[in-house]
């Protein structure tokens, strides 16, 4: 930890590419942190990364999960035309009327760059300048002629966005694919200073990476954390306030974390969090889902038996865009959040959540 911020951990993170269905790179990155500090790691079949860190105090104790994917959006090729141009298609909610112009990178046989080509406007009727572009429409240049490419690119091949992460004013970083590296950010931080404190906790602490969230949260729904955890934090992004945004849609950016409710939250588990959050001096905010809170606790919460499980919010703003922001007081307020909540935990009370300290097994 020693010279390591938590800025620069974020953009070491936010520089590592990975979008749903290849995030190998970005979970060897996690992982050589991780083991670096001397946490061991795991691997589960889909690739979702695991580390634990034991109490450290005699006698069974029950297990807290802090979890963020890993995935983010990102682009795939669907063909080569005779032009050598490569057409493409969305992995996840890519926002089309963010694209145009955009500098990619093909990951094909080698990386190649491109850029995101578009019809001018002095071509296009009045009407086709009124909407979005269908897929089919859209392309990426690398510059390169037909057979050039093909001996590079393949269909199935990946592509990332070039941006990199850039520091604005007050206190605020943009990059592309801060949903979700924020919330990984948050996590591995907080782990790495419990591994770093060598302080006897009152639980043990799973340390959960997940894969492919972006898809429709397929990693979390394959996870397998085992034991099965007595409680589960999970920590994404939420919509920061921003121009064209209700204020009822969103919630305050560089106000601190969000607190989710709803019923895909426990009760027990938020007003533990909110309690420590207050002991802590760390100003959260409310976010209300009436249903689904879109993140891993929704599989989380019915895994095996059912975990416990609350959904901590980082303000983004401009999400699935390749200037998505955060401030990072927010994230830091999050990270100490994540850490005190295992410090201070009390061992019955999580017991409590999940109906005692008695033998389960994912089912």
């Amino acid at each position: 930890m020693t010279g390591l911020s938590l800025e620069s951990l974020l953009v070491e993170l936010a520089e590592v590419p990975g979008a749903s269905g290849r995030e190998a790179g970005v979970a060897a990155a996690i992982a050589g942190r991780l083991n670096a500090a001397g946490i061991e790691t795991r691997f589960d079949r889909l690739g979702n990364l695991y580390a634990t860190i034991l109490s450290g105090q005699p006698g069974a104790k029950p297990t807290l999960l802090l979890s963020a994917h890993m995935d983010t959006i990102g682009l795939v090729v669907r063909d080569v035309d005779e032009h050598g141009v490569v057409r493409i298609l969305p992995i996840g909610g890519v926002n089309r009327r963010t694209l145009l112009g955009l500098e990619v990178w093909i990951h094909g046989k080698e990386r190649v760059f491109g850029v995101v080509g578009a019809t001018p406007p002095h071509l296009t009727t009045p009407a086709e300048r009124k909407k979005v572009a269908p897929w089919e429409q859209f392309f990426v240049d690398t510059g390169l002629g037909a057979s050039e490419v093909r001996a590079l690119v393949r269909p199935g091949d990946w592509i990332t966005f070039a941006t990199a992460p850039v520091r604005l004013g007050n206190g605020r970083l943009s990059s592309p694919g801060l949903d979700n590296r924020a919330g990984v950010a948050a996590v591995l931080w907080s782990g790495l200073r419990l591994a770093a404190s060598r302080a006897a906790l009152p639980v043990d602490v799973v340390l959960c990476f997940t894969v492919q969230e972006e898809l429709g949260t397929r990693g979390a729904a394959a996870a397998e954390p085992a034991p099965l955890p007595d409680a589960a934090v999970v920590v994404d992004v939420g919509f920061g306030d921003m121009p064209g945004v209700k204020p009822r849609d969103s919630i305050g950016f560089g106000s601190g974390p969000a607190l989710t409710s709803g019923p895909n939250i426990h009760p027990g588990v938020r007003r533990y969090l909110a309690a420590v959050a207050e002991r802590l001096g760390v100003r959260v905010q409310d976010e209300v889902m009436a249903g689904s809170s879109g993140t891993d606790a929704w599989e989380l919460q019915v895994a095996g038996v059912g975990i416990p499980s609350a959904v901590v919010s980082i303000p983004l703003r401009y999400m699935h865009s390749t200037v998505e922001a955060v401030n990072l007081a927010d994230l830091e307020q999050a990270a100490r959040l994540l850490e005190a909540a295992c410090i201070e935990a009390d061992a019955a009370e999580v017991w409590g959540w999940s109906g005692g300290p008695v033998a389960r097994e994912v089912e």
